[in-house]
């Protein structure tokens, strides 16, 4: 990020793991668990202090999609980012990452891209043909 200032936030790639005796669970991408995935999570995020000025903070009333929420915002927003192409975040999948969770992530993940649809709608009705 020093050697290009207008980044406003980097993010890395993650490699997913089993807990062992975990089994494997269904919908998660397997190249997640070989050569990791762009990790869209605070994790793997360094960013300028002032993009929160930009962009906001977290929103609390997400539990478990508040990442989704900033990412999308940030996004619409266009704001400069970068992924560093190396795995420096291990993310641990183990039995407490249960269905009432993965449940409750798709239901606020789909509120997180209805209010995103909503933003490009107010910014720009024409580029999406209404």
């Amino acid at each position: 990020m020093q050697a290009q200032p207008h980044l406003m936030y980097t993010t890395t790639l993650l490699r997913l793991f089993y807990d062992p005796g975990c089994p494997p669970r269904p919908g998660f991408r397997e190249e997640g668990f070989a050569q990791g995935i762009e990790g869209r999570f605070p994790g793997t995020m360094l960013a300028r202090r002032e993009i929160f000025d930009r962009v906001g903070w977290f929103d609390p009333a997400f539990a478990v999609a508040f990442e989704v929420d900033w990412f999308a915002r940030a996004q619409d927003m266009q704001v400069p980012s970068d992924v560093v192409e190396r795995v420096l975040l291990l993310k641990r999948i183990h039995e407490a990452n249960n269905a009432i969770q993965r449940e409750r992530f798709r239901r606020e993940w789909f509120v997180v891209m209805r209010q995103s649809l909503l933003r490009k709608r107010r910014q720009s009705p024409q580029s999406i043909g209404m």
